[in-house]
């Protein structure tokens, strides 16, 4: 046999076993509000002891917290009520 036959069939067989090894990872389930009755609250960050960082979250009627990406300035009241 030649060795360019072994080459090939080494390749062939690795680039099979990438393809058959590799999936996609699913994403974790991502939880719903299932009310409509939120509000804005305070959270504080355990930065240590001379921090006093806080940030603003969403909060539910069902104590879900969501922690939104971007939080436009208007919206940054504590014990704001929103939908």
């Amino acid at each position: 046999m030649d060795k360019p036959f072994y080459t090939q069939a080494i390749i062939i067989l690795f680039l099979t076993m990438i393809v058959l090894l590799c999936n996609k990872s699913r994403l974790p389930e991502v939880q719903e509000i299932k009310d409509d009755h939120a509000k804005i609250v305070t959270a504080g960050f355990a930065c240590g002891p001379t921090c006093d960082a806080i940030g603003y979250v969403v909060q539910t009627s069902d104590s879900i917290v969501f922690n939104p990406q971007i939080l436009p300035a208007g919206f940054r009241v504590n014990n704001l009520p929103v939908k």
